[in-house]
Formats: structure tokens, sequence, C-alpha cells
């Protein structure tokens, strides 16, 4: 069987599998943009489907959500009715990390001496 695009090839592995067009943005915002790479948003749907494909669930979400991480990428995804459905794209290691340092500074107590 030869598959023609990206799309078929997302359809044939996980038909139920199903990526938001603001994963998609957030994918590209966070990720794509930091390295410097452009590519069309059929290959990042693949990309976060595949996240959840083979990724663990590592933690639950607010709002019935859960995390699933594979090679350090990071997903949201609500799988309560039939089929998955990525959320997000909550950020790699790095982004994780450099954004609990801004919220630390920004919400951290402040002493009054």
């Amino acid at each position: 069987m030869r598959l023609k695009s990206f799309t078929e090839l997302a359809q044939h592995l996980k038909p139920y599998i199903s990526v938001t067009d603001h994963a998609v943005d957030q994918y590209r915002n966070r990720l794509m943009q930091w390295y410097g790479r452009n590519e069309p948003d059929d290959v990042l749907r693949c990309e976060l489907a595949r996240i959840v494909e083979k990724g663990k669930v590592t933690r639950a979400l607010p709002g019935g959500l859960r995390e699933y991480t594979y090679n350090g990428l990071s997903v949201a995804v609500d799988d309560r009715r039939t089929g998955q459905t990525v959320v997000t794209f909550l950020g790699d290691i790095l982004w994780k990390e450099w954004w609990k340092q801004q919220t630390k500074k920004k919400f951290s107590r402040k002493v009054v001496v």
C-alpha cells in the first residue's frame, strides 16, 4: 500500500486521533519557531498524533484531560469520548522549564523588610 500524503498516513495509523487547529498553532508557535523550522499543517498533525500514539500518560489535567508525553514533547488530550482529541501542545522540556521560571518570577512572594 502506497500512501500519497501525510494526511493519508495519519488516517491510516490512527483514524480515531483528531488534532485541533489550536494544537497545531501552539506546536508551531512553541517549537517550530524556536528551532527555525517551518512545516505544513499535515506534517504537524501527524507528529502530534504520533505523540499520543507512542507516548504515555504522565498526569491528569484540569477539565478531565490527560497529558501524554513522548520524547520530551507533551500534549493535552481529551479521551473521554470515542477516539482521542489533541486539544493543545504543552511544549517540550526546555519550554516548560522556561515557563516555570517565568511564572515563579511573576507570582513569587515579595518580602517587605
